[in-house]
């Protein structure tokens, strides 16, 4: 088996890997996703919590099933494929982190990070643009979920803006 035969391989068995995962995380979202607590009697108005997870869950089964396809009509060699590797595992790595960072930065700090860090990740190298969407991008996204959908995010750590 050639290099590129077998790095085609992996990326294929990684594909499929993906695609079952996403449709294991679909299948516990009812478990995991807590319904809203009812106040004197009435429900949150919101939007469903469940809602944002089945469209998280619903596009990663997508894009695996479409990397499903794209190895199998793929004839990527070697070098190429393994600096694509890198950055998807790269990517990987740095959403468990921001997963755990979450709750002790808040949605807005950690999302800030994540999206830095991976912008001078990929190669971004001009500060002003990084700092736009880094403070930006998350700071639009915590404002929509929170004031117009009703969806509670981590807010700032207390420690963070002179809370307790």
């Amino acid at each position: 088996m050639t290099g590129g035969r077998q790095s085609n391989n992996s990326y294929l068995f990684v594909s499929i890997a993906s695609a079952v995962l996403a449709a294991g995380m679909w299948a516990l979202v009812p478990y995991q996703v807590d319904k809203p607590v009812a106040m004197f009697g009435f429900g949150s108005q919101g939007l469903d919590p469940k809602a944002f997870p089945y469209l998280v869950t619903a596009a990663w089964f997508l894009v695996s099933l479409w990397n499903v396809v794209e190895a199998v009509r793929s004839k990527e060699q070697g070098e190429a494929q393994s600096r694509v590797t890198v950055s998807v595992l790269i990517t990987v790595v740095v959403s468990f982190a921001y997963a755990l960072l979450l709750e002790p930065l808040g949605f807005v700090s950690s999302s800030a990070l994540v999206v830095a860090g991976l912008a001078l990740f990929f190669g971004a190298r001009d500060w002003m643009p990084i700092l736009i969407c880094a403070l930006g991008v998350p700071g639009v996204v915590f404002y929509v979920f929170t004031r117009l959908l009703h969806v509670s995010l981590p807010p700032f750590p207390s420690w963070l803006v002179g809370g307790v």
